[in-house]
């Protein structure tokens, strides 16, 4: 009886430290994740958000965004509102490790109950566990995907959608956790993508002014050469007519003292 009671203590003792342990490795994991989380957030802060270049930007920001979430693969789109299609997609983990355009992708937004078609459309970020509960879902971001889960998030700052990224990962699971920290580094790469934009339309500008500014320049030094040769010309008029005028002028006041 003292042996069977001593085993029933260890047992029980033994399950409690079973639960204890997997508490704290649940604990840990979720620590290690909050980690790779504000890693994230941080990259993304120390991503350059005026960058010049942004192709450099897209490349730096999903190649962060693999790394830090363990994505094997990503997409980025952009939305062009005038024709409602994504188009000018750049992706990672296609073959190449480094982010590189999609050549010749176009998708034309149909369905709001489309994957991108939510994204996009109704601005919602979607943690997909199986893509076929979309059933309009574009076959071409079904195919670039090749999972049924992922997470899709917009592209958005101020009041506009620039696009999406959708990222997967073929064997861990996805958590609400990972949708919204992309979400989040979503938003911090769309103000980045703005400020790149923005400043290649100043460029744009600067450049439009300069070569206004040349052309009126020249337009000035045109105008100035021409009216130095209309004052020369007239210097020349008043000279000859000078000339012709004085010998018949003296005749006429000689005339017209003896007259006198």
């Amino acid at each position: 009886e003292i042996i069977e009671e001593h085993a029933v203590t260890t047992d029980a003792r033994h399950e409690e430290l079973r639960e204890a342990y997997l508490e704290q490795e649940q604990r840990t994991a979720d620590l290690q994740r909050k980690v790779s989380e504000l890693t994230l957030l941080h990259k993304t802060g120390l991503l350059p958000p005026s960058s010049r270049d942004r192709e450099d930007l897209i490349s730096s920001a999903l190649a962060t965004l693999t790394k830090a979430l363990n994505f094997d693969r990503a997409m980025l789109s952009f939305y062009d509102p005038s024709s409602s299609m994504l188009k000018n997609a750049w992706s990672i983990g296609v073959g190449e490790h480094v982010a590189r355009p999609v050549e010749g992708f176009e998708l034309l937004l149909r369905d709001a109950r489309s994957v991108e078609g939510a994204v996009i459309l109704r601005e919602q970020p979607l943690l997909v566990k199986d893509v076929t509960e979309f059933p309009t879902t574009s076959q071409q971001l079904v195919k670039f995907i090749e999972t049924k889960a992922f997470i899709a998030v917009p592209l958005k700052v101020k009041d506009r959608i620039l696009g999406l990224i959708v990222g997967r990962v073929s064997d861990d699971p996805l958590s609400e956790a990972d949708r919204d920290v992309m979400l989040t580094f979503a938003n911090q790469l769309a103000v980045g993508i703005d400020n790149a934009r923005a400043y290649h339309e100043i460029e744009e500008l600067n450049l439009g002014l300069e070569s206004k500014v040349r052309q009126r320049t020249a337009e000035l030094e045109e105008a100035n050469d021409r009216l130095r040769e209309l004052d020369n010309l007239k210097s020349q008029f008043l000279a000859h007519v000078s000339h012709e005028l004085r010998t018949p002028l003296t005749s006429i006041q000689g005339f017209a003292d003896n007259l006198l």
